[in-house]
């Protein structure tokens, strides 16, 4: 008597869709999806290559930027992914001080030339663009945990009330009143399903911001200055950016060290000028060793772009460079362009999502 024939209709009480009616793939279940998340952290955390052993020396450096509290008000414009909080640096700090040998980034570049011996795991820390939250909330949780850092300065903006574009350009999507529907550019940049009266989400803004970064950087800064003109917005209550008196008052401290980001945080792609690129890379050093009284001889790509010829043009003046490529360094990585490790709020405010980023798996 042969088997009977199971029917998945019948077995399982209807039919069995692995596609929606539209045959795409449906949507896992938001459980689902945290589960296997947090599933794939635990396993990069505790698996991932930088808990291997390691004949060779490796530099991990982590790419930082701002430092506020949740409730900040800064957090309104603040750019998607580009914040921590105090309690998070405080947690990322104890973590990193248990693993890792911490060092300053061009020490490491130094010993490694020189062809001196070197940690087997070691740790950088850096922060980028100069923000003056850095001062205010990294500083004291870097003090307290006597953590090497080094901050790369956008030169010709410090102690200025200048904002970077995407700043500028949530400010004023947050504060206008009314936005002008007649500006081409604007709304190539907002996107057809931008709503008017209504301020844009942080998905959102990543988008605009995607967007924006088809035109130069000048030409950003210029189209936002026509457009606050135009709606008579007043200027910022507040400075962003670090002054000259609180760069050296971190100087003085011994554990903060600073860098070149460039003069005006132009990026240095291939469509810029060889001059233009010149005078970003090398008058920003010019002008920081001259207020700093030291040698500058780390640069930070802006946006992390970099042509040949830029890079070209910072390995003739700088020990080394960094990128925002993700990868953990070792002695055959070029110097001018080290990995880095992105971290921010979003996806390491707790030790196992931390500690899966250093993989650099996830």
């Amino acid at each position: 008597m042969g088997r009977k024939k199971v029917n998945s209709q019948e077995h399982f009480g209807g039919p069995c869709h692995l596609l929606s009616p539209a045959n795409k793939p449906m949507p896992l279940n938001p459980l689902v999806k945290r589960h296997i998340k947090r599933s794939l952290e635990y396993i990069a955390a505790h698996f991932g290559p930088h808990r291997w052993p390691s004949k060779e020396p490796k530099l991990w450096v982590l790419m930082y930027h701002r430092v506020l509290p949740a409730d900040a008000p800064e957090m309104q414009d603040a750019e998607p992914g580009m914040v921590v909080t105090p309690e998070t640096l405080d947690l990322h700090l104890k973590l990193l001080s248990q693993w890792a040998e911490p060092v300053f980034l061009e020490d490491w570049l130094a010993r490694s030339a020189a062809g001196e011996s070197l940690p087997k795991r070691a740790v950088a820390i850096t922060f980028d663009d100069g923000w003056v939250d850095n001062y205010q909330h990294a500083f004291p949780v870097l003090k307290a945990h006597n953590f090497p850092t080094s901050i790369f300065l956008v030169s010709d903006w410090i102690g200025t009330p200048q904002m970077f574009w995407p700043e500028r350009l949530a400010r004023i999507l947050r504060i206008a009143s009314q936005l002008p529907k007649d500006d081409a550019w604007l709304n190539t940049v907002l996107g057809a399903d931008f709503q008017h009266g209504k301020a844009p989400s942080r998905k959102q803004l990543a988008f605009i911001f995607a967007r924006c970064k088809q035109w130069d950087d000048l030409a950003i800064h210029t189209k936002l200055d026509d457009l606050s003109n135009r709606l008579q917005l007043p200027p910022p209550e507040t400075t962003t950016l670090l002054n000259w008196e609180q760069v050296h008052e971190m100087q003085a401290s011994g554990i903060i060290r600073f860098g070149s980001h460039t003069r005006r945080h132009i990026r240095l792609n291939e469509e810029l000028s060889a001059e233009l690129a010149h005078t970003e890379i090398c008058a920003s050093q010019s002008l920081l060793e001259q207020k700093l009284s030291r040698p500058v001889s780390l640069f930070c790509y802006p946006n992390g772009d970099h042509s040949p010829a830029a890079v070209q043009e910072v390995r003739e003046h700088y020990l080394g460079a960094v990128t925002t490529k993700r990868g953990i360094n070792d002695l055959h990585t070029p110097p001018h362009q080290l990995f880095r490790v992105g971290v921010h709020n979003d996806v390491s405010s707790n030790a196992i999502s931390f500690m899966a980023k250093l993989s650099c798996w996830l």
